[in-house]
């Protein structure tokens, strides 16, 4: 007679570990709401001091700024959390260097072609052009440097610095306006914004660990960053043009005084649940990328995928229900926005956050194919928000415009989802040996 087998038992961590999994991301999301509040608030703050022409101007640099962030370091900063393996030991990658390298080959020189390009398309004057070239070049050595941080040490770490020019400038706009007290022109405000991008970039270079023994990149790793590098700049320049889709064709075909309108809406509204993206996909990304097992990355997955789409949907329906009375209360007439605007950045704002779950597995595990095929389907759904976009803008004003975009990042989700399937199942069949 024989024993029965004991039956499966389904192994559950204690509840130690699901606190410590749960807690991972929190520093990383308490400098992304503290960036995303100084955000807000900077710019309640411009909104309340300047017109809508005037703040549409500095909202329009702004935005220039946050869609290049996407690709002013060619993909480098996405791909620097895939030089390190599993079980590497972080001393051994020159981390300095490979910041230094990006900075001067890189970050420059898009920079400048970046400022260029606006100031001619926009009609800049030479002013802004060069606050918004220091502005590009500040914020992109602080996104390099950032995410070498992230990836060498401290996500967290890594977050404070992308978001310390944000926090900078609030510092210094804040009391410049109470000082001056209407007297704060664009330029005023262009300079200081420019000012803190370079402070934070000069954090992050500080911040960079480098190790003594490590003083150049060895060719083989130049090699990888570079072809990792190739597939990220598209992925990301994608994105970049559909986040912030909305905020280059509403100057170009509505007029900055619209984009005035729509800017401040968009900030209480969007900006939020854009930061939230980025913080998850900030600790997610690199945390999946080092678990050691199947059952970490797993653990990883549930309790931080939980996080996002319940903060995102709070997030949304908070902002959409709350948004409106504010602006009018607080920045009156001049600002009054519609209702179908804010629920339409509401539905982009929350598309946009959730896209981090499936873009952190495909960055994560996916392999070349996988990220070359989340690039070609992300150019193709940026293909087909743009003429919904221009369309919308036309027919529906500042809410067609919002649904264009809403259109693009649907297509963009549902794309990464089925990627991020494939390679979820691949990577949780197949434990790291």
């Amino acid at each position: 007679m024989t024993r029965d087998a004991p039956a499966a038992r389904v192994w559950l961590p204690p509840v130690s570990q699901w606190m410590r999994d749960a807690a991972r991301p929190f520093w990383t999301i308490v400098a992304l709401a503290v960036g995303g509040a100084a955000a807000a608030l900077l710019n309640v703050v411009l909104a309340r001091s300047l017109d809508p022409e005037h703040y549409g101007l500095v909202g329009n640099v702004q935005s220039v700024a946050m869609f290049a962030l996407g690709f002013v370091t060619l993909g480098q900063a996405d791909a620097v959390q895939r030089v390190l393996t599993p079980g590497q030991d972080p001393d051994s990658v020159p981390w300095g260097a490979i910041v230094n390298d990006v900075g001067f080959r890189t970050v420059l020189p898009v920079a400048v072609l970046v400022a260029v390009a606006a100031g001619l398309w926009y009609g800049w004057s030479t002013s802004v052009v060069l606050c918004a070239l220091a502005l590009l070049v500040g914020n992109g050595l602080a996104m390099m440097a950032g995410n070498a941080v992230r990836a060498a040490a401290s996500p967290a770490v890594g977050q404070w610095i992308v978001q310390a020019g944000r926090i900078v400038s609030l510092a210094a706009v804040a009391p410049a306006a109470s000082v001056l007290d209407g007297d704060l022109s664009t330029t005023h405000v262009l300079v200081i914004m420019a000012a803190a991008a370079l402070v934070s970039a000069g954090l992050g270079l500080a911040a960079v660990p480098r190790p003594r023994h490590s003083y150049a990149i060895p060719d083989p790793l130049r090699r990888t960053l570079r072809r990792e590098a190739r597939t990220f700049v598209g992925i990301n320049a994608s994105l970049a043009l559909l986040s912030y889709l909305d905020h280059l064709v509403v100057p170009a075909v509505l007029g900055t005084a619209a984009f005035g309108r729509y800017a401040a809406a968009w900030w209480l509204v969007g900006a939020p649940l854009l930061l939230l993206q980025a913080g998850i996909g900030f600790s997610l990304l690199p945390h999946l990328r080092r678990a050691g097992d199947a059952q970490t990355a797993r653990h990883a997955l549930v309790i931080q995928g939980s996080l996002l789409l319940a903060a995102s949907t709070l997030t949304a329906v908070a902002a959409g229900a709350l948004v409106a009375p504010f602006l009018d209360r607080l920045l009156g007439y001049d600002y009054v926005i519609s209702g179908w605007t804010i629920a339409a950045i509401a539905i982009c704002g929350w598309l946009r956050a959730t896209y981090a779950l499936p873009a952190s597995i495909v960055g994560a595990w996916g392999d070349q194919r996988d990220l070359a095929r989340l690039n070609r389907m992300g150019w193709a759904a940026a293909g087909l928000a743009i003429p919904c976009t221009c369309l919308g803008a036309v027919y529906g004003g500042l809410t067609g415009v919002a649904v264009g975009v809403a259109i693009g990042l649907g297509a963009r989700m549902a794309a990464a989802s089925v990627l991020a399937r494939t390679s979820l199942a691949r990577r949780l069949a197949i434990p790291v040996t």
